[in-house]
C-alpha cells in the first residue's frame, strides 16, 4: 500500500514538472511572438514610408528640406538603433536624385558615421564635423587647409561664395543661404556629391562601372 502511494505521489510530482515547463515554454514563446509582432510592426512603418518617399522620389515631389534652426541643432531619432529612421528618407531620396547615389548607400554611410546623429557631438578626434562627418577642408575646398583637413578659425565653411571658388563639397540643399555640415539635408547631399564624385573619377579610368 505505502509502495503504491509513494508511486502516485511520485507520478503527480512527474506530471506537475511537466506542466511547469511546458507552462514556461508557453510563456517564452508569448514573449518572442509579442517582441516579434513589435519588431515586424515598426518595419512596417519603415517600409511604408520608405514607399510613400519612393513614390515621391519618381514624381519629383520630396517636400520641404528645411530643418529647424540654428543650422547647428542637431536632433535625434526616435527608430531603434539598425533602423533607417524614417523621419531621414527625404533626405537621402532627394540626394539620390540629384546625385544617383543610391539612398542606402548614403543610409548606410549615416549609420557607419554618426550612428544616424545620435553621436553627442558630432564631431570626430580628428576634426571631422557633422551628420556625414566632413573634414571642414573637404567641405569648404583644399585651398583653405592649413594642415590634416582642418582650415584657419576665420574660415567661414558654410559659406557658398567661399566652397563654389575653391570646388568644396559642401551643398546648400535646403535652401536657407548657406551650406552647413550641421544641417542633415546638407550634409547628405553634399555625401552625395562628394560620392558621385569619386566614383566618376574611378569609372573614367576604368576602375569600376556605374
Amino acid at each position: 500500500m505505502a509502495e503504491l502511494l509513494s508511486e502516485q505521489i511520485a507520478e503527480k510530482d512527474k506530471l506537475l514538472s511537466e506542466l511547469k515547463i511546458k507552462e514556461n515554454q508557453h510563456h517564452k514563446a508569448k514573449e518572442t511572438w509579442e517582441k516579434e509582432s513589435e519588431i515586424l510592426s515598426k518595419q512596417k512603418t519603415s517600409i511604408e514610408k520608405a514607399i510613400e518617399n519612393e513614390k515621391a522620389r519618381k514624381n519629383e515631389n520630396l517636400g520641404d528640406l528645411q530643418v529647424d534652426k540654428p543650422s547647428t541643432s542637431i536632433f535625434v531619432p526616435a527608430s531603434a538603433k539598425g533602423q533607417v529612421p524614417p523621419e531621414y528618407m527625404k533626405y537621402y531620396l532627394h540626394a539620390e536624385h540629384e546625385y544617383g547615389i543610391p539612398w542606402y548607400y548614403l543610409a548606410s554611410l549615416h549609420a557607419i558615421e554618426t550612428d544616424f546623429s545620435r553621436h553627442p557631438t558630432m564631431i570626430s578626434s580628428v576634426g571631422a564635423v557633422g551628420h556625414m562627418q566632413f573634414m571642414p577642408a573637404t567641405w569648404v575646398g583644399h585651398k583653405y587647409e592649413t594642415s590634416g583637413g582642418l582650415v584657419a578659425p576665420d574660415i567661414d565653411i558654410t559659406d557658398i561664395t567661399l566652397i563654389k571658388a575653391e570646388s568644396g563639397y559642401g551643398v546648400d540643399a535646403d535652401n536657407d543661404g548657406i551650406a552647413s555640415p550641421w544641417s542633415i539635408a546638407d550634409s547628405v547631399a553634399s555625401a552625395a556629391k562628394y560620392l558621385g564624385y569619386w566614383i566618376q573619377k574611378r569609372c573614367e579610368k576604368g576602375d569600376m562601372a556605374l
